[in-house]
């Protein structure tokens, strides 16, 4: 009896096909709580929209991430969001992006009814945006928890001290954007609550 369990244990097949049938349950599992979380969040997005007078033009929903196209949300003419969470049908997909620090991200581009006049970007340091700082232009100045980048000669950092401190207040907030060509913002934030999600909004239009 004893080498019957022991042949059962370390069969081959068997092991092989447990194997599979996690992988199957995770898939499953996965695929229906992806799609759910990432329906929460674009939910979420879409009420802050809507509840600044903006209208959804449209959106496509997956497992692990979406798109949402927007019109009029404030002076942003036009606004699209891209949702994103860590992939959760593949347990090895899973446990890197876990390893790797991946979180639940929120990236906004938007069209504003005036083009800025400057171009830089704020950078949150104990942010993953802040390891590819040095793509978004040159360090040329810190405050309140933000390092600003810019290609441009001459930026007065002193005159984006008022933004910073509009800023500071959004710890979800990792990266925001400013640019004189399109898109004239770039945001990108941690996901919450469809309240938050509106008072970060409306702080980003008012800083062009």
């Amino acid at each position: 009896m004893f080498y019957i369990f022991v042949d059962l244990v370390l069969d081959p097949t068997a092991a092989v096909l447990a194997v599979a049938f996690l992988f199957l349950v995770f898939y499953v599992v996965g695929s229906v709580y992806g799609r759910r979380r990432v329906a929460g969040i674009v939910r979420d997005f879409s009420a802050a929209v809507k509840a600044l007078g903006g209208r959804l033009t449209g959106s496509r929903i997956g497992v692990s991430a979406a798109v949402v196209s927007c019109k009029d949300v404030g002076r942003f003419t036009e606004l699209s969001a891209v949702v994103s969470i860590p992939p959760v049908m593949n347990p090895l997909s899973y446990l890197v992006a876990k390893l790797m620090g991946r979180k639940e991200l929120v990236i906004v581009r938007a069209k504003h009814a005036t083009p800025p006049k400057h171009s830089y970007t704020f950078v949150r340091k104990n942010s993953p945006a802040y390891r590819y700082a040095s793509r978004w232009g040159k360090i040329v100045g810190e405050s309140g928890g933000f390092v600003v980048c810019s290609s441009e000669q001459n930026l007065d950092t002193d005159a984006l001290e008022k933004h910073v401190s509009k800023l500071s207040a959004f710890g979800e907030l990792h990266l925001i954007s400013i640019s004189r060509s399109l898109p004239h913002l770039q945001a990108y934030f941690l996901p919450k609550g469809s309240e938050e999600i509106k008072a970060l909004l409306d702080v980003l239009e008012k800083l062009i």
